[in-house]
């Protein structure tokens, strides 16, 4: 009878990593605080895994990849228009943000 949840599972060693460091962080920030806690070496994190090589997409698949693109649905598309909108409320958004700096700096 073991234990299961998100932490339980099998994460990517670039997960693990990331996690470690991070609980390395806040094992400083803890020594910090009350000195007699220990904070292991950077060594327990291990190696950063390395990147994996990247693809290069051919002239054939990239074409391939445009046409699938245009088969996708009408340029009119519902999708389309939630996008324009959400563009254009993040410009406005934007905008007061702007006005609001310089309102600030004003005073």
């Amino acid at each position: 009878m073991g234990i299961k949840g998100r932490f339980t599972e099998a994460v990517p060693i670039s997960m693990a990593h990331g996690r470690l460091k991070y609980l390395r962080t806040f094992m400083r920030w803890l020594q910090f605080s009350e000195p007699e806690h220990e904070v292991p070496d950077g060594s327990v994190c291990g190696r950063k895994p390395e990147r994996g090589t990247p693809h290069i997409y051919s002239e054939q698949e990239i074409e391939d990849l445009l046409a699938a693109a245009k088969r996708l649905g009408p340029h009119n598309s519902i999708r389309g228009l939630l996008y324009e909108t959400l563009l254009a409320f993040s410009q406005a958004l934007d905008c007061v943000f702007l006005r609001l700096c310089h309102f600030a700096l004003a005073m």
